[in-house]
């Protein structure tokens, strides 16, 4: 484990992001077949690369750190925006975007 980590850091980011995964991945399975491979796969990705940011930034010295914060965050945000989209095509029920929402607002903060 490298160094770079600062003092006393919390490691919850980590378990929330993990959630958020473990929450939204089985889900794109139930979204439509004929978009699988265009805004699925895109969110996706987003949800894993927002989750290595997240990762790479527990191990880097800041500027560094700062960075991979801020591209956690930008992706974050990025999946925000396609999250809201999924619901108002209506990919995701009411209950769960709520649910999804509060996770990310979570991670967020």
């Amino acid at each position: 484990m490298s160094g770079a980590r600062a003092p006393g850091s919390s490691l919850v980011v980590h378990t929330r992001a993990r959630d958020l995964l473990h929450w939204l991945v089985p889900h794109f399975a139930k979204f439509p077949r004929e978009h699988r491979h265009t805004v699925t796969h895109h969110m996706a990705e987003l949800v894993m690369g927002l989750h290595d940011a997240l990762v790479s930034a527990r191990h880097l010295a800041p500027p560094a750190r700062a960075q991979a914060l801020l591209d956690a965050d930008v992706r974050l945000d990025q999946l925000r925006q396609y999250l809201q989209m999924a619901w108002r095509w209506r990919w995701l029920s009411n209950g769960q975007y709520e649910h999804v929402s509060g996770l990310t607002d979570e991670l967020g903060r």
